[in-house]
């Protein structure tokens, strides 16, 4: 990671310390070594507790910080997260795997003339179009329904406990030398043009040059003083009110999240080493906490005790970047944990920092316009993604029939899924890095709408000789699973 020394002395204040405030301290001290950074936080307000998975990025980011990988899993109670099974969202009993990419020999397709290496997004169209089943022709499903684990020829992501990652990453922070102070926010001060000069709170006064808001859902400065304009999605994604609960670990782990869909939402499952980190996400137009409550403990045989109920509204701000201020993590955005966005959202956004560097001092507001235009294409991709997954067949409660006449579908959705169900769907189709810094690819969507049976026309002539063939695969496919370690062993 380029470390920018020409940055001496800048004050950079993280407010707020859950896991996004420490990840944006840990990232400004690796590339502003000689800056004076420091994490203002109350600590009477704790984590959220939905962000307990992760997708691969959040594990690159880790080694960009030069984060300890083995003794993060072991103090955070940690799981390794090889994709997610989506289970009963067409009300068939059926579940479906959404993995992460393979790597090695395991990602080496090719089609003479055309393409050399490169060709796993017409493997999975193979697959559709002769009726194959994913679970057992792809590597992530088969290596995790067999509840295993491979970190070497697959890209793997996390599930770790919330509460523990925060104090986990505040050892290591404090250690590099990050400032830290248990304060309670009052107000923040501006010279002539509404840049931040400090933070005032209870205790002490900080200068500052540039602050980060990684306040969660209190959004002190991006909404609160600076009164950005938020975009919200409930027309379109009619999730608003999740209970948290946890459940007892279960043997052997799960190297994967569950995401089980219920009459009126979908239930997250996500094993850690000595709990299950479990919730139930649901539209509140259509029942109430106690209803929810009696659904998912029918679901689940068993009684529960709800540890949070947590009411949001999915959408996010027009700006992530105003003025000398920056809005990281739930503070900017959130569209429900679905996918686990919110932390691919919160390190993808920090790695696009360096390349807005030189806008961070200064009053030149261009940059900031890029910026937050990536920012929101990501967000539109996402929500174009998260969409897809209810576009379901279930038709066992009024919520599933009345979706899509009662939602508002993303303003190129419609147009992208009539290609989908064509079959007619390239990485054309997909934004670029100009225009978005975080987003899904081809093969993400083919898994979730081959998962669901969106598909209703298949034409791949002119691809027939795809080497290797779906049968030549699943061989190496079995193979390698046999090789796989169990979760277990290298925890």
């Amino acid at each position: 990671m380029v470390k920018l020394h020409m940055i001496d002395n800048r004050r950079i204040a993280v407010l707020g310390g859950g896991n996004a405030g420490w990840l944006t301290a840990l990232f400004c001290k690796q590339i502003f070594p000689k800056s004076h950074i420091i994490v203002i936080d109350n600590e009477n307000i704790g984590p959220v507790g939905v962000g307990e998975a992760t997708t691969p990025h959040f594990v690159d980011f880790l080694k960009d910080l030069n984060i300890d990988l083995r003794e993060l899993v072991k103090e955070t109670s940690a799981t390794i997260k090889n994709g997610i099974s989506f289970e009963n969202w067409n009300g068939d009993s059926k579940r479906y795997f959404h993995g992460f990419h393979e790597n090695n020999d395991l990602n080496k397709f090719s089609i003479d003339p055309y393409f050399g290496d490169d060709c796993i997004d017409f493997y999975y169209k193979s697959l559709i179009l002769k009726n194959l089943d994913l679970n057992e022709y792809t590597y992530p499903a088969k290596l995790s329904y067999e509840k295993k684990v491979d970190l070497h020829n697959l890209n793997f992501a996390l599930h770790f406990d919330a509460g523990k990652m925060g104090q986990y990453l505040k050892k290591v922070g404090t250690a590099r030398g990050i400032g830290y102070a248990n304060d309670n926010f009052k107000k923040v001060t501006c010279d002539s043009d509404h840049y931040l000069n400090s933070i005032v709170c209870e205790k002490n006064k900080y200068a500052v040059d540039f602050v980060f808001d990684t306040t969660g859902f209190h959004r002190l400065l991006i909404k609160n003083h600076f009164k950005v304009k938020w975009n919200s999605l409930q027309e379109t994604l009619p999730m608003k009110k999740a209970l948290a609960f946890n459940l007892d670990k279960q043997e052997p782990i799960d190297p994967y999240t569950t995401a089980t869909a219920l009459p009126h939402g979908w239930v997250w499952n996500i094993p850690l080493q000595d709990r299950i980190g479990a919730g139930y996400v649901f539209d509140s137009n259509y029942i109430n906490e106690d209803q929810a409550l009696e659904e998912v403990e029918k679901f689940l045989n068993k009684k529960i005790t709800v540890r949070k109920v947590i009411d949001f509204e999915p959408g996010y701000f027009d700006k992530f970047w105003i003025n000398n201020c920056m809005s990281v993590g739930l503070s900017s955005s959130f569209v429900e944990p679905l996918e686990s966005t919110s932390l691919f959202l919160t390190v993808t956004q920090l790695k696009l920092i360096p390349f807005f560097v030189n806008h961070m001092f200064t009053k030149n507001n261009s940059g900031y316009e890029r910026f937050n235009s990536m920012m929101v294409n990501s967000m539109k991709d996402i929500v174009n993604f998260i969409y897809l997954h209810y576009c379901t067949k279930r038709q066992d409660s009024l919520f599933w029939k009345e979706f899509k006449d009662k939602t508002k579908p993303p303003d190129t959705f419609n147009k992208f899924f009539t290609k989908i169900k064509n079959m007619d769907i390239n990485w054309m189709d997909f934004p670029i890095h100009e225009k978005a810094i975080a987003y899904f690819e081809l093969y993400n969507f083919l898994q979730v709408s081959a998962g669901l049976n969106h598909f209703e026309k298949f034409n791949l002539k002119g691809y027939e000789d795809l080497t290797p063939d779906p049968e030549k695969y699943k061989q190496l496919v079995d193979f390698f699973v046999s090789q796989g370690n169990v979760h277990k062993e290298i925890l």
